[in-house]
């Protein structure tokens, strides 16, 4: 990982807060999304991810928020960005998707220390596959990148296919 980068957890009354540090990127997005997952297969368990601290997100990372967002909405769990208007523009603007997910002002109360997301031994396919499908995410989401996205899409499938052979 980025040494500029990092994921961070800590205990919230409900769930947890994910703090992210630097840059968001696929060498961060596989970790949300697997202690996410995590969390969606508790019976109730809110995840609140902490965007202040990030200067950057790719649109991998945004995708990855896209479908979790998604998949949050049809549990009982709630699922928010924390973000000041200024870092949605910032994150958020050019990819379309500055009024797409639930914002909170500020991070929900927390206890105890923080603990690192840290990377597993990720195989090469594993991390394409994983940028496949943050990209369709985002090519499902209307808007002026749409077809952009499909179009990447396309070309990521295109360039597995082959690796796949």
């Amino acid at each position: 990982m980025n040494a500029n980068s990092e994921l961070r957890i800590q205990q919230a009354a409900t769930g947890f807060v994910v703090s992210g540090a630097g840059r968001g990127t696929l060498r961060q997005s596989p970790l949300l999304e697997r202690f996410a997952k995590r969390c969606l297969a508790c019976e109730r368990c809110d995840l609140f991810v902490d965007l202040t601290g990030c200067s950057y997100l790719d649109s991998t990372f945004a995708g990855c928020l896209v479908s979790l967002c998604k998949q949050f909405s049809s549990q009982a769990s709630q699922f928010a960005i924390v973000a000041t208007p200024a870092d949605c523009t910032q994150l958020f603007g050019q990819l379309g998707l500055r009024d797409y997910f639930p914002v909170l002002p500020s991070r929900p109360e927390t206890t105890g220390a923080y603990l690192n997301l840290t990377e597993e031994e990720d195989e090469t396919l594993t991390i394409a596959n994983h940028v496949l499908q943050c990209h369709r995410e985002l090519s499902d989401v209307e808007g002026p990148q749409q077809e952009l996205f499909r179009q990447l899409v396309s070309q990521i499938e295109a360039e597995l296919d082959e690796k796949t052979r």
